[in-house]
């Protein structure tokens, strides 16, 4: 856990920068809800808010405009085993990104 998790009792989490770890981070929250049988994008939503947890943006609908594609999240995950987002990591990216966020 982080200072911010330890200091706020687990209620707040750290700033991610890091579009990909973002995403990792979302999905290792609810890992433990996800069902390994079949089920619907509507149930699969339902289950993780049942459980108090924060629905990851790539759970919600499809047909919001404002939520991306879990292939979006995907070609993330793949784009950052490949260090494409490795420039992401400097501190003038961090410190632009947190006085703009």
């Amino acid at each position: 856990p982080s200072w911010v998790q330890i200091l706020t009792f687990g209620t707040l989490h750290r700033q991610i920068n890091n579009p990909a770890a973002f995403i990792r981070d979302q999905f290792d929250r609810v890992a433990p809800v996800i069902p390994t049988d079949v089920v619907t994008p509507h149930e699969l939503r339902k289950k993780i808010k049942n459980r108090g947890l924060p629905v990851p943006n790539y759970f919600l609908d499809p047909e919001d405009d404002k939520q991306f594609p879990p292939h979006i999240a995907l070609l993330v995950i793949l784009q950052d085993g490949e260090k494409e987002s490795q420039r992401l990591n400097s501190i003038l990216y961090s410190l632009a990104f947190s006085l703009f966020a």
